[in-house]
């Protein structure tokens, strides 16, 4: 996690905007897959922490420009992580968003995942 942390002090400097929308959404979903095994290990307070932190990355991310795939996968990630947080209403707005974005080459698990939703 640090070195995803440094990467992302240097690409911020590089203006490179779709790098760092990248790096934040990789950092996010690490502390989304911390929050899940939190879950799974019985520590709820752990895992609303680390589910709170990667919603606040992902928000980041989504407001970056990029590409509609990357963003549909931060969007998606987004409205998931809010959902785990029992925010299903702050959820759907980006849900939504994230189904609207998908297209015959969207990645199966995020066409999935947001179809679930």
């Amino acid at each position: 996690m640090a070195a995803l942390r440094t990467a992302l002090r240097l690409l911020r400097g590089h203006g490179n905007r779709l790098m760092t929308m990248k790096a934040v959404g990789n950092l996010a979903r690490v502390y989304l897959d911390r929050g899940d095994a939190h879950s799974a290990a019985a520590k709820p307070d752990a895992a609303r922490r680390s589910w709170r932190h990667a919603a606040r990355l992902f928000a980041v991310a989504a407001r970056i420009p990029a590409t509609s795939g990357d963003l549909l996968i931060v969007t998606a990630s987004l409205g998931a992580t809010l959902e785990r947080l029992g925010e299903a209403r702050r959820a759907l707005p980006f849900v939504d968003e994230a189904v609207g974005l998908l297209t015959p080459e969207s990645p199966p698990w995020i066409a999935a995942e947001t179809y679930l939703k």
